[in-house]
């Protein structure tokens, strides 16, 4: 029987970054996604086209609106 023995020269982490739905706007320029190795070197740089920023911005809209109704309901109940 042959044992075979691999090297994991490579190593994956995740992560998730949080930001308000409104973070990404239609009006706040050009909007890039940076992805950095952990062994350095250049980033891998997404840009996002503004059709996709509006998309984004679409998507969110419904939240936006509820969280706005929290808020009022909020402030209307402080004494």
């Amino acid at each position: 029987m042959r044992r075979r023995v691999v090297k994991m020269d490579d190593s994956t982490y995740k992560g998730v970054y949080v930001y308000s739905p409104d973070a990404m706007k239609p009006d706040c320029g050009q909007v890039k996604l940076e992805v950095y190795s952990s062994k350095g070197g250049e980033p891998t740089i997404k840009t996002f086209d503004d059709k996709t920023v509006q998309h984004v911005w679409a998507d969110f809209d419904a939240f936006r609106r509820a969280q706005a109704v929290v808020a009022q309901a909020a402030s209307a109940a402080k004494p």
